[in-house]
């Protein structure tokens, strides 16, 4: 992506979580056991609940994905799937 845009794709397994990250061709990871997302990302993920758009997969794993985009200081500027 350009521009400062990020995307990012979101996993949730069991009790854990996974994000990849997207940034001019340059790609990290973040992980963790759920409850310890970055209050950044825990906003967008209650944004997307309510939303509608984080609802649990019937075929996982993983149980759930959101796949968005932010800019470089985590402001949320698109959910792009589901």
């Amino acid at each position: 992506m350009s521009d400062g845009v990020i995307e990012c794709r979101y996993q949730e397994y069991n009790s854990d979580w996974q994000m990849t990250m997207y940034n001019n061709g340059d790609t990290s990871h973040n992980d963790g056991k759920l409850g310890t997302q970055p209050v950044w990302l825990q906003t967008i993920l209650d944004v997307a609940k309510v939303g509608g758009h984080r609802k649990p997969l019937r075929d996982g794993p993983p149980d759930a994905i959101l796949w968005f985009k932010v800019n470089e200081d985590y402001n949320l500027l698109e959910i792009t799937f589901p």
